[in-house]
């Protein structure tokens, strides 16, 4: 083989090795900004809280996508937040979520859209939710399921 036939079959080699490594890193970058879908069985062992979508709206979520609830959490539309809502309704930096002693307080963060419990808008003080609680977030709706 002469050399510059070396060459070419060494630049494809190289084309190849990169294009595989960047196709992996798309995958993994793909699977990673997804909510992870979990059966019920896995939900319930060690998971006391959790969000489910009922009304995705253009968030690009799928209805009966699951969160679980750890600690206190943003909820917005920034890469940033523990929950990601894509959706044009929701702000940047929309709510948030904590665990209290009495159980899950959520407060709107002073969003555009409103943060609503049951139809009915949430302040800054917050409110407790309950289970089966629908809690909207602009116009994406996810259930509460826990204590």
């Amino acid at each position: 083989m002469s050399d510059s036939g070396e060459l070419l079959v060494l630049r494809l080699a190289l084309s190849g090795v990169l294009f595989a490594f960047l196709f992996a890193a798309a995958l993994v970058l793909r699977s990673s900004l997804r909510p992870v879908r979990r059966t019920a069985t896995a939900a319930r062992v060690g998971a006391s809280a959790r969000l489910v979508v009922t009304a995705p709206a253009r968030s690009g979520l799928e209805v009966g996508a699951e969160f679980q609830l750890v600690g206190n959490t943003l909820v917005g539309r920034e890469v940033t937040n523990g929950i990601v809502l894509s959706d044009a309704s929701v702000s940047g930096e929309h709510a948030t979520l904590e665990r209290t002693g009495r159980g899950w307080l959520v407060r709107d963060a002073g969003s555009t859209n409103g943060t609503y419990l049951a139809n009915r808008r949430i302040d800054g003080r917050g409110a407790l939710l309950r289970h089966g609680d629908v809690v909207s977030f602009g116009v994406v709706g996810l259930r509460f399921e826990g204590r």
